[in-house]
């Protein structure tokens, strides 16, 4: 690929900096009262003394000022908030306006502030088996936690036997061995909330690890209905199946790879799927996660400073992995050395990779970009929480009317190598709404209809028999394209 295809010049017309910096710290402290710390600079550095602050919300789609102050000789100021007042309200922001008539707005999160604590628990897989050491995430709600060490105790027959790190959306990890007749309990703000009681009979997936090549998984089999019995195993994105395989559980614990070159950079729903077509169980992976995409500034160094107003040409390339250049879509923020933004907590990559597919909406989502513990986030996903649409991945490709049946036929291969008529076979056919089955004729011929491939226009589906020694041979349509 030609090197120039990367890069792309940039002009800066206008500045967007604020004519007010806010600096806001948010003290969650007390158990009645939320105090928010404010300091206001003026664009020239100097600081925003005498201005007025006020903090509004809607209630019933009515705007009200809740509370307000006045700056003093520093800039600084606190406004102070009821915590069972922020039920009562929602889209909170900072209303500033100084002596020389400037005004600026800033929203602020406060609804995380309530004092309604809900904890959700994802034992990893789906599950929690009684007996075996497992990972659970806990994802607690209505709560921000911007400081890295905020923390979480593990209680256990009414003792602290541990603690968990809580990340800036509010997700703890924590591995045990739970048994039935224990009580175990997370206890967070003064809130104690009691764990899922663990399964005696249930099955799990496991991601154990995973290198260059491969992600490996382990499939925790302690259902007696299951066992012995053969299930599917699938990996699909956003309703395209990479990978699909079948086994037999005739063991408690079963290994097996997926490799990593057939998985996209995108979140990866890997599931165990009965022969009835019902989901057993899903573990959600954000797979090569470490495809990542480098950005070089071309025609300034770090150190060389820019004139104000003046006229600025950025080249910028972007790279990849192994630093070839390659064609992409960037979105930038420029600022100066006032308005420095610590943590910008919006990207491209965060909105199209997460954001546009998670619900609810996270508070951090670049937050796992930079520490390279999207697994973390992985794990709390489920069915309600993991959304997508076909038209975010089909980019509207066009629909056509499918006329014809697709005819095949089915051959087995013999002992001396030939190929002969199996007769009656069973053919299953995978789709990402389930897995549907037909049978051959007694010449091993078969048709799928056509309003079934209609429903799965533009999809990958996958066609196979229980004998490894089968082979589908499709017969081709001089109008179709297979």
């Amino acid at each position: 690929m030609n090197s120039n295809n990367s890069v792309k010049e940039i002009e800066i017309r206008k500045t967007i900096s604020p004519k007010i910096l806010i600096s806001e710290e948010v003290d969650n402290s007390d158990e009645k009262t939320i105090k928010i710390k404010i300091k206001l600079f003026l664009r020239n550095g100097e600081t925003a003394n005498d201005a007025s602050v006020k903090l509004q919300a809607t209630n019933n789609k009515k705007s009200k000022t809740i509370t307000k102050n006045i700056t003093d000789s520093n800039g600084f100021t606190e406004l102070y908030i009821e915590r069972n007042k922020i039920d009562e309200f929602k889209n909170f922001n900072l209303i500033i306006k100084t002596n020389e008539r400037l005004i600026e707005n800033k929203s602020i999160n406060l609804s995380t502030l309530s004092n309604k604590i809900n904890v959700e628990f994802y034992p990893e897989g789906g599950n929690l088996i009684e007996g075996i050491n497992q990972k659970i995430a806990i994802k607690f709600k209505n709560r921000i936690y911007k400081n890295s060490n905020s923390k979480a105790y593990i209680i256990k027959n009414n003792k602290i036997i541990d603690s968990i790190d809580i990340d800036k959306n509010g997700i703890g990890i924590y591995n045990f061995k739970p048994m039935k007749l224990e009580k175990y309990f997370v206890k967070i703000d003064n809130n104690s909330f009691e764990f899922p009681k663990p399964k005696i009979e249930s099955t799990k997936l496991e991601l154990v690890s995973q290198n260059k090549s491969n992600y490996n998984f382990e499939i925790i089999n302690k259902s007696e209905n299951l066992h012995n019995k053969q299930i599917y195993i699938r990996a699909q994105a956003k309703g395209i199946i990479f990978w699909l395989a079948k086994i037999k559980l005739n063991k408690e614990r079963i290994n097996f790879k997926i490799p990593k070159h057939i998985l996209p950079n995108h979140i990866t729903e890997i599931s165990l799927i009965g022969i009835d077509e019902d989901i057993i169980c899903t573990r959600y992976i954000y797979s090569n996660f470490e495809q990542r995409l480098n950005c070089k500034l071309l025609n300034y160094e770090e150190e060389k400073s820019i004139n104000n107003k003046s006229k600025v040409k950025l080249k910028i390339q972007i790279l990849d992995n192994d630093k070839n250049p390659v064609e992409a879509r960037a979105n930038i923020t420029v600022f100066d050395n006032l308005f420095k933004i610590e943590t910008y907590e919006r990207s491209m990559q965060s909105f199209l990779k997460i954001e546009n597919d998670i619900t609810p909406k996270l508070n951090y989502p670049t937050e796992y970009f930079r520490k390279n513990d999207i697994d973390n986030l992985m794990l709390t996903l489920d069915k309600k929480s993991y959304k997508w649409s076909h038209d975010n991945i089909e980019d509207n490709l066009k629909k056509v009317n499918i006329l014809e049946d697709l005819k095949g036929s089915v051959y087995l291969k013999n002992k001396s190598g030939q190929l002969e008529n199996p007769g009656n076979t069973e053919i299953y056919i995978t789709t990402s709404s389930g897995i549907f089955m037909t049978e051959t004729n007694e010449n091993g011929f078969f048709s799928i209809d056509a309003k079934l491939l209609e429903l799965f226009q533009n999809e990958k589906i996958i066609l196979n028999t229980s004998n490894e020694n089968l082979f589908i041979n499709l017969l081709k349509n001089k109008k179709r394209k297979i």
